[in-house]
């Protein structure tokens, strides 16, 4: 039971990370006034973090994994796939594909197997200009 609790807060969260980051674009940088505090935003709040260096590359590498991992998602459901097929063409288990649709690490070869199966195009891009060391380390699509 602790396993899936724990398990369902990392869903939750890595869905949060997502989630988020589509938030942000529609909130604005004004603060309230609450009980006589002032309170940030979650923009401004977030933005404040932003500033700091390790913290947004941290910030940067959770929204891409969390983006391939919706991509993998909405790419199985669009081909009316289950898990159960998906697993069984790429030869993974059911549990490592869940994982790597809820963000969980997985290796590259597990990513690789699914991407295949699903008949997805893996290809990495290298930017022009990087700004900021935050490199584009890839890109799912279909064929």
């Amino acid at each position: 039971m602790r396993f899936q609790n724990t398990l369902n807060a990392f869903r939750v969260q890595r869905f949060v990370v997502l989630s988020t980051v589509e938030l942000i674009s529609s909130l604005d940088m004004m603060t309230t006034r609450l009980g006589g505090f002032r309170m940030k935003t979650f923009k401004a709040h977030l933005d404040g973090k932003l500033q700091h260096d390790r913290f947004r590359k941290l910030f940067l590498e959770e929204k891409q994994l969390a983006q391939l991992s919706m991509q993998i998602l909405e790419v199985r459901q669009h081909l009316g796939l289950s898990q159960r097929e998906v697993a069984e063409k790429a030869q993974v288990t059911q549990q490592q594909l869940s994982k790597l649709e809820h963000g969980a690490n997985c290796n590259v070869s597990t990513f690789l197997k699914v991407c295949n199966a699903l008949g997805v195009l893996v290809a990495l891009e290298t930017p022009e200009f990087v700004e900021d060391s935050a490199v584009s380390l890839g890109e799912v699509r279909t064929p």
